[in-house]
């Protein structure tokens, strides 16, 4: 079966249309993988049953990340949410890679991928949600209430997955004027992990991605375990994390 490529990009306007391929995408490669967790399974299994090794000595290897290239001006509130929904339920995890700008709605993507890296090139900006509609004022009143729900859920996206709070990030949106930045203050106020000239954080990245801490990794690379792959090899040795190419 051909390899799903996890290179993948958003870099056009947000739409239903823009995004639903990324986020089939998305969906392929965790079904992929978890056919591939299956497959390691059965066979650990058919090696126990055997005597060859024992439940202890079994580890599933880490998933290869997806990696999610970001220079895109925005978008759909619901085509953004569409996509950020799959990268929430994605098992495999996501990085996030600001390679040029990143506004608007594209910064709510940005913040919901497992680990955010910036090329030392990128923008970003954030500003107050818009809309346009017309007709009778209570006829407009639903519609409000949409709109306010959508603001809403972008500000806990933000809120939930940086270090920015929400007293900021309304100062951020209710100015008379989209507010810019750069990798450094996306550094400072946790969008981003870090910034690619800067090199990536092993530990770090560890942490966030796979939810291993320092010392755990430690322990794991000491620990004398086997892996076992879907094609019946057995590894004597811990799978290496394959970090994006960034350096």
């Amino acid at each position: 079966m051909e390899e799903i490529k996890r290179h993948l990009y958003l870099n056009e306007e947000i739409t239903d249309n823009s995004v639903i391929e990324l986020v089939e995408t998305i969906n392929e490669i965790n079904d992929d993988d978890d056919a591939r967790e299956e497959d390691i399974i059965n066979i650990a299994q058919s090696l126990i049953s055997q005597g060859v090794i024992s439940n202890n000595e079994i580890k599933i290897p880490e998933r290869e990340p997806i990696m999610l290239e970001i220079n895109c001006g925005g978008g759909s509130l619901s085509a953004g949410f569409m996509l950020i929904t799959a990268i929430e339920n994605s098992v495999t995890p996501i990085i996030g890679y600001v390679t040029g700008h990143c506004m608007s709605m594209a910064v709510a993507i940005l913040a919901s991928c497992d680990f955010k890296i910036s090329s030392r090139f990128a923008s970003f900006m954030i500003h107050e949600v818009s809309s346009g509609f017309f007709g009778k004022f209570g006829e407009m009143m639903p519609y409000l209430g949409y709109i306010d729900n959508g603001r809403a859920n972008y500000k806990n996206v933000i809120t939930d997955n940086t270090g920015i709070d929400d007293e900021r990030l309304e100062e951020m949106m209710k100015r008379n004027h989209d507010y810019f930045f750069f990798p450094e203050e996306a550094l400072e106020i946790g969008l981003i992990d870090c910034i690619d000239i800067d090199g990536v954080d092993v530990n770090l990245f560890s942490e966030k991605v796979y939810g291993i801490k320092k010392e755990e990794v430690e322990e794991i690379e000491e620990a004398d375990s086997i892996e076992i792959y879907s094609d019946e090899t057995v590894i004597e040795s811990m799978d290496e994390i394959n970090l994006p190419n960034v350096e």
